[in-house]
């Protein structure tokens, strides 16, 4: 295969997706990491056929090229990949976006040095917004930073960089489906980006900096491990924990009989087991050792 694998089913999804009615009137960009030869490329050119746009001009607007049926503009920064006539562009002519390579998920927003693309001038503005703390696909980081209040903070931070020039166009992100990216998105297109942005409860963040954008102070989340925004609820009977530590965040202060979850346990006529009854049991044994 020479594209590495192959993303035809996904493409096709695409593409039937964009031919619903209530998205007839969406301009998908493709960015490649591009890793194809020349087979590749036109390959993937003939999958989206009609639906590329061909000698991409940035002083248009999107509606020239969505009334044309024009709605996919593939870009790379693969040089040799580049063919406009074919249908794929030069990501440097077209994107200004921010350095990606974010690793500290939980405590950082996204990166704000100049990647690549124009500095000046016309441009699509684009917020790198993933994050990995080993560099490869992360489900769990995704699900944190694609928190609608935290994608809408960055944005508001990301409008602030000169080479944004006060723009934001497109978010990259991963594993989409997490947090509310759509949500982000929606506050955008209305043009709410302007108010005042705060993270929820359970938002993670570092004391002293991001911190601050919490809604409602905020603490360390047993949980998590870490400092988030607001006071994380009690934890309710049967959450595991550790005695002597995330234990006293139980709702219910009682522990079974070994103090392992939240909450007491009853024997078989009944009777509570608290954490009282941990400390006799304990004491048993001890006594039986030294027998």
């Amino acid at each position: 295969n020479t594209m590495g694998y192959n993303p035809e089913s996904e493409v096709n999804d695409l593409i039937n997706a964009m031919n619903e009615k209530q998205h007839q009137e969406e301009f998908v960009v493709v960015q490649l990491q591009d890793a194809m030869d020349h087979v590749g490329r036109d390959i993937l050119v003939g999958w989206f056929g009609s639906l590329l746009v061909k000698d991409f001009d940035i002083k248009k607007t999107l509606d020239h090229y969505i009334d044309q049926g024009q709605r996919v503009l593939i870009v790379t920064s693969k040089e040799e990949n580049i063919n406009i006539t074919k249908g794929i562009h030069d990501t440097n002519e077209v994107i200004t976006e921010n350095n990606y390579k974010w690793r500290e998920c939980y405590l950082e927003g996204p990166l704000t040095g100049y990647r690549r693309g124009p500095e000046t001038g016309q441009s699509a503005k684009l917020m790198n917004s993933f994050c990995s703390k080993f560099g490869i696909g992360d489900e769990k980081s995704s699900e944190e930073v694609n928190g609608k209040d935290k994608i809408l903070y960055n944005a508001q931070n990301f409008l602030k960089l000169p080479f944004a020039q006060n723009k934001i166009n497109i978010i990259l992100v991963d594993y989409y489906e997490t947090g509310d990216v759509f949500g982000a998105q929606e506050t955008i297109r209305e043009g709410r980006l302007n108010e005042t942005i705060c993270w929820g409860d359970g938002a993670t963040c570092a004391a002293g900096t991001t911190c601050d954008a919490c809604c409602n102070s905020h603490s360390l989340w047993p949980s998590k491990y870490v400092t988030a925004c607001g006071k994380e609820p009690c934890w309710s009977d049967g959450t595991a924990c550790d005695v002597g530590t995330t234990c006293e965040h139980c709702c219910n202060e009682d522990g079974n009989a070994l103090e392992t979850k939240c909450g007491g346990e009853t024997s078989s006529g009944g009777t509570k087991f608290g954490a009282g009854f941990r400390c006799k049991l304990l004491g048993l044994f001890f006594f039986f050792l030294l027998l």
